[in-house]
């Protein structure tokens, strides 16, 4: 897939070298990316120069035409214009408003709702480097989430199945909801009581694939995406700006207010975590395995110490173990003060036959 990728943004056929992950990959398409939108802000303030010092009737357009003159600072009499330039510029917000709305179709939910005022207001942001940039990383997290293919080479449904008698839930860092899917599970979002945790496609962290409604992550059995899933494309977490938001937008709910950071609030109905997968982080044990836990892995390794740090603070007494086949001695290190006993196995194919066969 990466070399799909690199193909399709850069136009070369080269072959993808070892040792790069995909979020190191994925900053470097988006670097590729942003370099020739130079040019198309640059294509916009050029009809901002054909009619700057052009005198014109604003009556109808002054908010389009206020924003075309602040790209390039000019001033200039306004008391008459030929009919010619009216129609022109008429032609030009015209095409401006349906380029508009396209954009917002691909990237917000609810356009239909949006006048053709809201929708030129919104593709303005363009011309701030974070929402252009945000329009751009949306795009790439779509073409991304449609590369997945609806089914997996492998077979994983006996596995699920088994963890599901268990009553467990289960944490994956899959984009693609084939598991959920291997069992026939549905797609279901855990709605919020009074301050918990509130829906949105960017960050859907009480959404979870499951047989039955639970009331909450501890329930029963769920499947949570944790770095987002590709029936949200743009909750995909793909660079390490991605990854800082997670943590950012996390520790916010961990540690927001005094609460929290006092009491161990985060096993109690009360908590804004209460109806997301943060919730199973704090009250289960973990069982880790196909899960290599590189350096780029930021958000979860952070949450991870978070986990380790409450579960001293309030004698939680949170166990985990990790499974391995090739663990490094400093990883192994990491680990074992987090809390986690590392067990090092031959074949991961004996530990899934060990499990369906329990």
């Amino acid at each position: 897939m990466l070399e799909d990728l690199w193909s399709e943004y850069t136009g070369k056929q080269e072959e993808i070298p070892t040792g790069i992950s995909f979020t190191e990959f994925y900053d470097i398409i988006e670097l590729i990316t942003l370099r020739p939108n130079i040019s198309y802000e640059d294509r916009l303030k050029r009809i901002a120069n054909e009619i700057k010092d052009k005198k014109i009737d604003v009556s109808a357009h002054k908010k389009m035409l206020d924003f075309a003159l602040k790209l390039p600072p000019a001033k200039f009499d306004i008391d008459n214009i030929d009919k010619e330039k009216i129609d022109q510029f008429n032609n030009v917000y015209k095409e401006f408003v349906a380029t508009s709305r396209n954009i917002c179709m691909q990237n917000y939910e609810s356009t239909d709702s949006l006048s053709d005022q809201d929708c030129v207001q919104i593709v303005m942001g363009l011309f701030t480097n974070s929402a252009k940039q945000q329009i751009l990383k949306n795009s790439i997290k779509k073409n991304v989430a449609s590369k997945f293919p609806d089914k997996q080479e492998y077979n994983v449904s006996d596995l699920i199945t088994k963890i599901k008698e268990f009553e467990s839930p289960i944490l994956t860092t899959n984009f693609d909801v084939y598991i959920g899917k291997s069992i026939k599970a549905k797609r279901r979002i855990l709605s919020p009581n009074g301050n918990q945790y509130k829906f949105t496609d960017f960050y859907p962290w009480n959404v979870y694939y499951g047989i039955n409604e639970i009331e909450n992550p501890l329930d029963g059995f769920g499947i949570w995406h944790i770095n987002g899933l590709t029936d949200y494309p743009r909750s995909i977490r793909l660079g390490l700006s991605d990854y800082m938001g997670c943590v950012e937008r996390a520790r916010k709910m961990i540690q927001s207010d005094g609460f929290n950071e006092l009491f161990d609030g985060k096993n109690r109905n009360n908590w804004i975590g209460y109806n997301t997968w943060l919730h199973v982080i704090f009250n289960k044990d973990f069982f880790i395995f196909g899960l290599a836990l590189e350096e780029n892995e930021v958000f979860l390794r952070w949450l991870l110490i978070q986990r380790a740090k409450y579960s001293q603070m309030y004698d939680k007494r949170l166990k985990g173990w990790y499974i391995d086949n090739n663990i490094s001695p400093g990883k192994k290190f990491f680990l074992e003060q987090l809390g986690f006993e590392v067990i090092e196995i031959r074949d991961f194919n004996n530990l899934y036959q060990c499990f369906t066969g329990i």
